[in-house]
C-alpha cells in the first residue's frame, strides 16, 4: 500500500482549484478564505481535512469535485515509471486484447488528470502520449470474457477505480475506456450472453450514461439490471462505506426525481422519428425558415449542422464563416445551434489568452464555437508571443491541448505539470477577415456569406413579416443526442479509393480538405443511416447519394480554396477592373491603362455598396488577379489587372457510381461503386446481374441456375 496518494491528490485538488496551500494548511475551496483555514493531513490510509471556519465535509469535496473515496491511498497499478504530461501517476490503468497483449493505458494523477497512452518502445517513457488509431476494447478484458464463458455475473462501472474496487470485494467488473458517454456497440458484443449489473454514478450524467449502457445491452446480454450505490457517488464510496456488491439499490424508474436528463439528454436509444427522414438537411432549412426566419444561407446551414455532427467523428470538421458585419454570418450559426443540445456546444464571443487551457468544460467531442476570429490574437501571435491562437490549432490538429505550468512541490522546489484537455474538438468561428492565419485558414473550410441584392432582399422581406414562431426542437435535439450516443457511427465510403484517384492534386492543402470530404460524407451517412444499409461489419456504407449532397455544398468551396476556381462573385469583380481600366492605344488597340480604376467606380459599375466591392477587390488583390498600384498609404487604391484567373477546373467528379444507374444511387456497392466507373448495383458491374424486381445484385448462385429475381413477388 503506497502512503500519501490520498493527501497528494487532496494537494493537487487544491491548488488547480486556486487554492494556496502551505504545509499542513490551504484555502478552504467551500468558503472566501483569505487567510488558509482549512488544516490537511494523513492518517489511518486516507488524507484527512477540517475546516476551522465550519464548513462541512461534504461542502469542501463537493467544492473540489472530489469523493471520499478520492481520498483514500489506494494500491498503484503501476509499470515502469510514473510519469506522465500530467504529472506523476498514481494509478495506471491497463487494457489488453483477450490474449493479455497490453494495447493502451490510462495513467490517472493526484489531481484526476487522465492521460492515454499506447507502447512505443521508440518514445521516452515507452509510450505515446496518444490512443488515435488504437483498437478500443472492455476494461479487464480477458477476465470479462473468462466470467461470461462461466456465466458469472459482469459488473459494468463507469471508471476503472471502481472496477478494483469491485475486483477486491471479489465480482467480476469491467469499464469502457474514456469515461461516460463514450460505449461502443461493440463493447456490447463482448458482453453478448452475459448477466450485466450496469453501476450509475449518482448524478444526472452517471444516470445518463447507465442507461445509455443498459440500452445497448438490450437483446445483447441475456439480462440488464440497472443500480446505483447505497451510499456516496459510486461503487468505490458504496464499497468504502463497508456495503456490499449485493448492496445497491435499483435504480429508479426515469419519472423518479432521482433521473433529471431529458429525453434528448438521456440519449435513447431507439430512433427518434425524424431520423428516418430521406432528406434531414432539407427538413433543416424547412424548420429554419419557420422558427428562425431564417432565408438564403441554405448551404451554410447545412454545412454548419453536418460540422457540428462530426463531433461523433476522431477528426472532425471544422469552419470559418466570412462575411462583412450584418451580412448574417452569426444570425445563420446562431439559428443553426438551436437545433442541438446546448451541452454539444462551447460558446464564446471572446477569451483570455489561456482560457482554455484552465476551462473545467471537458472538450472531447464537442464542438467550441467563437464569435469573431479576432479573439484567436492571429497578429498577436509573432508580434506579442501570443499563444491563444497555438493552442487552439493545437487542439484541432492534435486532438488535445497540452499546457505545461510550474508549480511548487511537496518540497517546496518548483516542478512542471502538464494541463491536459483531450479532444477530439472541432472549432466553427465567424469573422469579417477575408483570410485567417495561413495555419489556421487550411485547417477550416471557408464560408462566405451571401451578400447579394437579392439575398438583402429577401432579408426585408423576412424581417417585414409576421415574427416566426419560436417552433418546439425537441425532435432535433432528441436526434442529435441519438446520434452521439445511441446511433451507429462506423461508416465505409467505397468510393474514397476513386476519389482519391480522380480529384486533381492540384493543391498540398488538399490533403486537410480531402479528408474533411470524407468526413462530411460520413456525417451525412450516419444522419441517415435509418436508411442506409450496414456492411457485414456493421458499418453504415455511405451511397453515392451521401456524396452527392456533400459535393453540393462544398465543391465550390473546396475548389475556390485550392486556386482551381474562382467564384461567380470574383470573376465579376476583376472583368470589371478589366473593363473600366481599359483604354486606346491608336491604331484600335485596346491596352490596360496606367492609372488602374478606384473602389468607388467598381462599385458603380457593378451596382455595389462601396464596402462590399472594397471586400471583393482586396479579395482578388490577395489572390493574385489584381494589383493595387497605389504605393502611398491612406490614398485611395487603384486596381488593375495582374495574374490570369484559372480556367475552370472541376475538382469532385459529378458522379461515383455507374452512368447508367438512377442519379443519385442509393444502392450497397459492396466496395465496387466508382473503382472502376461501375456500380455495384449495375447488371453489368462485374459480370453481377440484377434483380429484375428489386434492382439489387443477383447472386451468382441464382443467376446460374437461371434466376432473374430473388423471389420477391413485387418490387419493395
Amino acid at each position: 500500500m503506497s502512503r500519501g496518494d490520498g493527501l497528494a491528490r487532496l494537494r493537487q485538488a487544491l491548488e488547480e482549484h486556486g487554492c494556496t496551500v502551505r504545509g499542513t494548511s490551504a484555502q478552504c475551496p467551500a468558503h472566501e478564505d483569505r487567510a488558509p483555514s482549512l488544516s490537511i493531513g494523513e492518517g489511518d490510509g486516507k488524507a484527512l481535512l477540517h475546516c476551522q471556519r465550519g464548513c462541512e465535509f461534504d461542502a469542501v469535496l463537493e467544492a473540489l469535485s472530489m469523493s471520499a473515496a478520492d481520498l483514500l491511498d489506494e494500491p498503484r497499478e503501476i509499470t515502469g515509471d510514473d510519469w506522465t504530461p500530467a504529472g506523476p501517476a498514481v494509478a495506471t490503468y491497463l487494457y489488453t486484447d483477450a490474449a493479455g497483449k497490453v494495447l493502451f493505458g490510462v495513467c490517472r494523477t493526484a489531481g484526476k488528470q487522465f492521460t492515454q497512452w499506447r507502447p512505443d518502445p521508440s518514445r521516452p517513457h515507452g509510450r505515446a502520449w496518444s490512443v488515435k488509431g488504437v483498437k478500443r476494447v472492455l476494461y479487464r478484458l480477458p477476465r470479462v470474457l473468462a466470467a461470461v464463458d462461466a456465466g458469472e455475473t459482469v459488473f459494468v462501472a463507469e471508471g476503472e477505480k471502481d472496477v478494483h474496487a469491485l475486483e477486491a470485494a471479489g465480482v467480476t467488473a469491467t469499464t469502457g475506456p474514456m469515461g461516460a458517454g463514450k460505449w461502443q456497440a461493440a463493447y456490447s458484443k463482448t458482453l453478448a450472453g452475459a448477466s450485466v449489473v450496469v453501476i450509475a454514478d449518482s448524478d444526472p450524467p452517471g444516470i445518463a450514461h447507465a442507461r445509455d449502457v443498459a440500452a445497448k445491452l438490450d437483446g445483447t446480454a441475456a439480462s440488464v439490471a440497472i443500480v446505483t450505490a447505497a451510499e456516496g457517488k459510486d461503487a468505490a464510496d458504496h464499497l468504502a462505506a463497508g456495503h456490499g456488491p449485493g448492496d445497491f439499490i435499483p435504480l429508479a424508474a426515469p419519472d423518479d426525481a432521482l433521473s433529471t436528463p431529458s429525453a434528448a439528454g438521456a440519449h435513447p436509444h431507439t430512433p427518434p422519428a425524424l431520423a428516418a427522414d430521406q432528406d434531414i438537411p432539407a427538413r433543416l432549412v424547412r424548420a429554419l425558415g419557420v422558427c428562425c426566419g431564417l432565408v438564403g444561407e441554405d448551404r451554410n446551414a447545412k454545412l454548419i449542422y453536418l460540422s457540428l455532427l462530426t463531433q461523433i467523428l476522431d477528426d472532425p470538421v471544422s469552419l470559418a464563416l466570412k462575411g462583412l458585419s450584418s451580412s448574417g454570418k452569426s444570425y445563420t450559426l446562431e439559428s443553426v445551434l438551436r437545433f442541438v443540445p446546448d451541452d454539444a456546444v462551447i460558446v464564446m464571443t471572446a477569451m483570455s489568452e489561456r482560457a482554455l487551457v484552465y476551462m473545467k468544460d471537458d472538450f472531447a467531442h464537442r464542438t467550441l464555437v467563437l464569435y469573431e476570429a479576432v479573439a484567436l490574437r492571429e497578429e498577436r501571435e509573432k508580434t506579442d508571443s501570443n499563444q491563444t491562437a497555438y493552442i487552439v490549432r493545437s487542439l484541432l490538429s492534435e486532438g488535445q491541448i497540452r499546457y505545461p505550468v510550474a508549480v511548487r512541490g511537496e518540497d517546496g522546489n518548483l516542478v512542471t505539470r502538464w494541463i491536459i484537455k483531450e479532444g477530439p474538438t472541432n472549432l466553427i468561428v465567424t469573422t469579417t477577415a477575408i483570410s485567417l492565419h495561413g495555419e489556421n485558414e487550411t485547417r477550416m473550410l471557408s464560408l462566405p456569406t451571401n451578400d447579394s441584392e437579392e439575398q438583402t432582399r429577401a432579408v426585408l422581406r423576412s424581417i417585414a413579416a409576421a415574427s416566426s414562431p419560436a417552433g418546439d426542437l425537441d425532435e432535433w435535439h432528441a436526434l442529435f443526442g441519438w446520434l452521439k450516443s445511441g446511433a451507429g457511427h462506423d461508416v465505409t465510403v467505397p468510393y474514397a479509393g476513386y476519389l482519391a484517384e480522380n480529384i486533381p492534386a492540384v493543391a498540398v492543402r488538399l490533403r486537410r480538405d480531402f479528408r474533411s470530404l470524407l468526413r462530411l460524407i460520413q456525417a451525412h451517412a450516419i444522419l441517415h443511416q435509418q436508411t442506409r444499409k450496414t456492411d457485414p461489419a456493421g458499418r453504415i456504407i455511405a451511397t453515392e447519394a451521401d456524396y452527392l449532397a456533400v459535393r453540393d455544398l462544398v465543391a465550390g468551396l473546396i475548389s475556390d480554396a485550392v486556386g482551381a476556381t474562382v467564384t461567380p462573385s470574383m470573376r465579376e469583380t476583376v472583368e470589371a477592373v478589366e473593363k473600366l481600366n481599359t483604354v486606346d492605344a491608336g491604331d484600335g488597340a485596346m491596352i490596360q491603362g496606367a492609372e488602374g480604376v478606384k473602389v468607388q467606380r467598381v462599385a458603380g459599375y457593378l451596382h455595389l455598396e462601396r464596402s462590399r466591392a472594397q471586400r471583393r477587390l482586396a479579395g482578388a488583390r490577395d489572390r493574385g488577379y489584381l494589383v493595387n498600384l497605389e504605393d502611398k498609404r491612406g490614398r485611395p487604391g487603384r486596381y488593375a489587372l495582374d495574374a490570369p484567373m484559372p480556367d475552370e477546373l472541376v475538382m469532385l467528379p459529378e458522379r461515383v457510381c455507374g452512368a447508367q444507374c438512377t442519379l443519385p444511387c442509393t444502392a450497397s456497392c459492396h466496395g465496387v461503386a466508382g473503382q472502376d466507373g461501375m456500380c455495384g448495383c449495375a447488371s453489368t458491374a462485374q459480370g453481377v446481374e440484377s434483380c429484375t424486381i428489386c434492382g439489387e445484385p443477383l447472386d451468382p448462385a441464382l443467376a446460374a441456375a437461371g434466376f432473374t429475381d430473388h423471389g420477391e413477388d413485387e418490387a419493395p
